[in-house]
């Protein structure tokens, strides 16, 4: 039986529980309760419909329509998986193997690097293939993503973050020392709004998009400081780009003024890098910075030699 229920700080009701020996556990992604409860209803009848079915029978498009139901997704991932259902949605599950998605993502991303192909083909197909697995459609079907070359870190010296931040003003400055101080993705950072900021206790409440989470963090008191400052009305969105085209408008001449090459999502890379550099634990910057495991945290930081020097220098032979 599936009943209903919500999460702090989220809008929506979900459902959870138990059908034809599944694990249910999906957002309605419904405000009211009465139309959470139609939904709920017409989901079981889409479950035991599917519970019916014969594994040879369904198709990717199936499994897609299904998993998109069950799942909150981000725009971007949902229109990976429309797009990958136009190329494979007529493929029945049992006869998917890795050459189709190897030939999906050769047809999608035809220029594209392996770390592209897997982020818009392979990582959604997996997870519309798993949920197929877990509802009984097909048996677990495994994706090999591709190798992809190593990501190096991409940090700014902090000299040159100053010298930038120096040669901004307005908004700008604001939203810059944002990036650098809280170690936010770009996307949740301009979406912020001034109603999620609590000046009192000197926190800020976001939503991480990539994850569909949503978090409360403190502020950076330089951060706190300057948004203290703002004169205008405090409603609506902080920030007033709207997205990352419109922002990048005004940042490519601020980065020729100063002299540096910068984007927003250097910004995240220079914050892991800077409080590792600092000192701080893995597991304290997986916190600041919001990251869900030690890998994601890893990527993101430059090796510090002088700290690696003075570690290794702690073996003595005298």
């Amino acid at each position: 039986m599936l009943r209903l229920f919500q999460r702090p700080g989220s809008p929506f009701w979900y459902i959870r529980g138990t059908f034809a020996g599944q694990t249910i556990n999906a957002t309605t992604k419904k405000r009211d309760k009465g139309d959470a409860r139609r939904f709920a209803r017409e989901f079981e009848t889409k479950l035991a419909r599917s519970a019916d079915q014969k594994c040879h029978a369904a198709t990717f498009q199936d499994a897609a329509a299904l998993y998109l139901e069950a799942h909150c997704t981000a725009p971007q991932w949902r229109a990976n998986i429309e797009r990958l259902c136009a190329v494979i949605g007529d493929r029945l599950l049992t006869d998917i193997r890795q050459h189709v998605l190897v030939d999906a993502a050769n047809a999608l991303c035809p220029d594209s690097r392996p770390s592209s192909k897997n982020c818009n083909v392979f990582a959604p197909a997996a997870a519309v293939l798993h949920c197929a697995s877990e509802n009984d459609l097909c048996p677990h079907i495994k994706v090999k993503r591709l190798r992809e070359k190593k990501p190096e870190p991409r940090a700014m010296r902090k000299e040159d973050a100053a010298r930038l931040i120096a040669a901004a003003d307005g908004k700008l400055k604001l939203l810059l020392v944002f990036l650098f101080a809280q170690g936010w993705r770009i996307s949740d950072t301009l979406r912020l709004q001034w109603a999620d900021i609590n000046f009192t206790e000197g926190k800020v409440r976001y939503h991480i998009s990539k994850t569909d989470e949503w978090l409360t963090m403190p502020l950076n008191l330089a951060v706190l400081d300057m948004l203290r400052e703002e004169d205008q009305p405090l409603v609506g969105r902080v920030f007033p780009w709207r997205d990352r085209r419109s922002l990048h408008r005004q940042l490519k001449p601020l980065c020729r003024r100063a002299g540096v090459f910068f984007t927003p999502h250097m910004a995240r890379h220079s914050f892991a890098t800077w409080l590792n550099a600092d000192g701080a634990s893995m597991k304290e910057i997986m916190e600041a910075g919001a990251w869900r495991d030690f890998r994601s945290v890893m990527r993101y930081v430059n090796i510090d030699e002088r700290r690696v020097r003075a570690t290794i220098n702690r073996i003595r032979f005298k």
